[in-house]
């Protein structure tokens, strides 16, 4: 200790007050009575004459008084005497201190800077600040390390640092660094040895996968294992440095890991020529073995032993490090297990280089399935581990199109709000019948009455009674309401189009009721979905206008057969046909079929401002690029994301909570994951239950997910898109892009379909199943399906980084295709 207070003293070991309560001291080395290059954040309070202190060197951490604090109380009246006109809670202001800066080289000119910078958003502690060294000029070019973000080449420490010494160099406080991208973080990827690709296993491979090199069953290590032609160096990923035979070798120890036991033995290596520490080393792959660091190497079995489990059941690395470890015990090996932290990096290595491609496609949907499942899931990992180049589909790129006249349509239904509001009312309830005057209630209305127990017989039959009567007497009064406003929506709908005017009083009108005959539910359901909030044009899509105009134009059973994409009229249309065998539908309904068309095409064409569909994404991506992007799906992009600014709050996430639409849906959305998480993943799935891919959502799942995604991968938009969002959805997508939407209707799937009780059967899948044997085979809950699967690796992904939780989930969903394929 002694010693420790002479060098503060003599200013041999730093130890600076930097604020009122915050200062930075130099590690000590207790052995060589020594300061070390590591600094240390130090708080203390002043409450009345005490001295409150809290170090986080690690004497400090593991005791209440470290050498640090032990020094502030017996010498910080002497050194650092209490002014209370310094600042006290210094971070709350964000502010970065550059504490020490030495002259290391003059030839070069070299400069050691060192900060103390806050974590901005966070907790104001100790705990939240990260020590900043640079070596360098005072461009800022150099070397640059964060404590807090060791592996991060340009975390948001070194950003704010960066701009600090410009401040200092430029005597400016606004100064900024502007040598550096302010939105990018470089992270330092040392990848493995072994650096070629690596054939799936045995046990999941496909045909797609076509002639694979033949990687033996791993038994037991050479006594040498040898430098060969695809031996190389991993220190600078872009370019590796590649054994060269005329080069000097040595051999040095090694560790190989198998599934029972570890064997130690001998490993070829050659000094690389790139840098200075590390060595070119063999690829192994023709031993089933992958080289991770030269100095520890496991098989393609144990590795793959993982990958099947945690494919297969939920399985954390600890759970499966942990029986690995009791499995090399009972084998007695000469060294135990790795531990988890070490053997969680080399799987990942070893994923990354995983040749899992052409597994995203379904044999029988070909490329670009027609129909599509759409699903968001839990899956998702810390915000704080976000990274810029994260970029979903939904990602704005410079080139993006920006559609100036693009808006949501006014009015896009098929009739004004009250007229629709009122027709439900009327076709709502028990079946219309007209009521003459010499009828009484008791003849009309029947009421089921169940008394209570607890009453006398004679108590209970009053009691009945009396509920009886009132209930009878409501249902007389809504009876009489529904059929007082029939005319006042004939004449309404005598105004929009004579021919629904005249259909609608054939079928509800005085005349019509008093004969007493019972009306067919087909039109009922017409009318219904006609009176819906929904747009015209989820009722009539392009394709159901087109066939809407065939039948018009020559009214038969075979024109009508095409209309079944549009039930509710289908069945109207069946119906008149079949009577009596006759080959013609009545002329109400033929002219209500031609304003449905009319009306379908005018609200389409108002909604298309540009043609859309632009190929403006041509640029060739490296095939690995998803690793980093979180973008992966079978299809290429081909479109960026285009922008419209008159359309409110586009590209913005969509506000959790109910989905008020006046009186529309009344669906929440869910508010996946938690605030700390990430938004999880949207997940596409074929009917097969294939997936045939998926993006990471950085915020929140929304429509937008659906929309960028089709739009930026498909050639053509699918025929049909299932989503749980799907009522929503589909305005999204017209208003947005008519033209390419076109022809796509979208359904809410079974499942979900009964939290949408406001919302029209026209978005409802179950609607068309019956005019629809292909929309019946389709497997509505395979994306339930999938996502249960899923949510196996739920756990282990929300502790994970980015890039380990977008190879985690992409190896996952590769290998449970796969296995479907298979």
């Amino acid at each position: 200790y002694l010693s420790f207070v002479e060098a503060v003293l003599a200013a041999e070991c730093d130890f600076w007050q930097l604020s009122r309560n915050l200062f930075i001291v130099n590690g000590w080395n207790r052995e060589a009575n020594a300061a070390t290059s590591t600094f240390y954040h130090l708080h203390m309070v002043v409450v009345g004459t005490e001295r409150r202190c809290h170090c986080l060197c690690p004497e400090g951490r593991q005791n209440n008084q470290c050498i640090h604090v032990r020094f502030l109380l017996d010498h910080g009246d002497e050194k650092f005497p209490i002014d209370h006109r310094m600042t006290g809670k210094i971070w709350e202001e964000n502010k970065t201190f550059l504490f020490s800066r030495n002259v290391e080289c003059y030839e070069p000119l070299t400069i050691h800077n060192v900060f103390s910078v806050p974590s901005p958003g966070v907790l104001e502690s100790i705990k939240n600040r990260a020590v900043v060294e640079h070596f360098g000029d005072d461009t800022g070019s150099g070397v640059w390390r964060c404590s807090k973000d060791p592996n991060i080449r340009n975390c948001r420490h070194i950003l704010f640092a960066r701009d600090s010494l410009q401040q200092h160099v430029q005597m400016d406080h606004l100064a900024t660094d502007t040598n550096t991208e302010r939105n990018l973080i470089l992270y330092h990827d040392m990848p493995a040895v072994s650096s070629r690709q690596i054939p799936p296993p045995h046990w999941a491979r496909i045909r797609q996968d076509g002639q694979l090199p033949a990687i033996p069953a791993f038994n037991q290590p050479p006594e040498v294992i040898p430098l060969g032609t695809a031996s190389s160096c991993p220190c600078n990923s872009d370019s590796r440095s590649s054994y060269d035979p005329m080069v000097p070798t040595e051999t040095r120890r090694c560790e190989v890991y198998g599934l029972t036991r570890m064997w130690a033995c001998q490993i070829e290596v050659q000094k690389c020529s790139l840098c200075r520490r590390r060595f070119i080393g063999p690829d192994c792959q023709e031993l089933g073995l992958f080289n991770w660091n030269n100095r520890v190497l496991l098989s393609h079995d144990l590795l793959d032993d993982y990958t099947s489990s945690f494919s297969a059941s939920e399985t954390p690395f600890v759970a499966w490090v942990a029986v690995l470890t009791r499995r090399y015990d009972t084998y007695q090996s000469p060294s135990p297990f790795l531990s988890e932290k070490r053997f969680r990096v080399i799987w990942f290595a070893y994923a990354a280089l995983l040749a899992l491609e052409n597994d995203m496609r379904c044999s029988k949907c070909g490329p670009t399935p027609n129909i599509t499942i759409w699903d968001g899931v839990t899956l998702a990992f810390n915000r704080k581990n976000l990274k810029a180049s994260l970029s979903p589909p939904t990602t704005i790129h410079p080139n993006s199109k920006i559609r100036d006249g693009a808006r949501h349509p006014t009015r896009p239904q098929c009739f004004d709000a009250p007229l629709r509001k009122l027709i439900r009312y009327v076709l709502t309830g028990p079946p219309l019948r007209w009521i003459n005057n010499e009828e009484s209630m008791a003849d009309l209305f029947t009421v089921d009455d169940d008394p209570s127990d607890d009453d006398s017989e004679e108590v209970a039959i009053s009691k009945k009674a009396t509920r009886v009567a009132a209930a009878r007497q409501k249902a007389f009064k809504d009876m009489h309401a529904r059929l007082e406003r029939i005319e006042f929506v004939v004449n309404q709908l005598m105004e929009i189009d004579t021919s629904i005017g005249c259909l609608f009083e054939r079928c509800y009108g005085r005349n019509a009721l008093a004969k007493g005959k019972a009306i067919a539910h087909a039109y009922t359901s017409l009318f219904m979905q006609m009176a819906a909030d929904e747009s015209v044009l989820q009722l009539t899509t392009r394709s159901v206008i087109e066939s809407l105009k065939r039948f018009v134009e020559k009214p038969s059973f075979l024109t009508a057969s095409h209309l079944n994409m549009f039930p509710a009229l289908y069945s109207v249309v069946m119906l008149e046909l079949s009577v009596n065998h006759q080959e013609t539908v009545t002329d109400e309904t033929l002219g209500l079929c031609r304003w449905v068309m009319i009306r379908g095409m005018t609200v389409l064409m108002s909604s298309i401002t540009h043609e859309g569909g632009e190929k403006d994404a041509q640029e060739l991506e490296s095939a690995r690029k998803w690793q980093k992007t979180g973008s992966c799906y079978s299809m290429p992009k081909i479109r960026h994301r285009p922008q419209y600014p008159l359309i409110h709050r586009d590209g913005m996430t969509d506000v959790g909570g109910q989905a008020k639409r006046g009186d529309g849906c009344g669906k929440y959305y869910s508010e996946y994951g938690q605030k700390r998480l990430t938004g999880g993943i949207m997940v596409v799935w074929c009917t097969h239950t294939v997936c045939y891919g998926f993006h990471c959502i950085p915020a929140s799942e929304g429509r937008n997910e659906v929309f960028s995604a089709i739009y930026t991968h498909w050639e053509q938009a699918p025929e049909i898109v299932v989503y749980d969002y799907a009522c929503n959805l589909a305005p999204y997508a017209m208003a947005r892009e008519p033209t390419f939407f076109a022809r796509s209707k979208f359904l809410i799937d079974h499942f979900h379909s009964m939290g949408h009780n406001s919302c029209g059967n026209a978005c409802k899948l179950m609607t068309y199943v019956a005019t629809n044997p292909d929309l019946d085979k389709i497997n509505s809950s395979a994306a339930e399906c999938g996502n249960s699967g899923i949510l196996r690796i739920r756990k282990s992904v929300s502790y994970m980084t980015q890039d380990h939780a977008i190879i985690y989930t992409k190896t996952f969903l590769s290998i449970r295709n796969r296995l479907i394929i298979r």
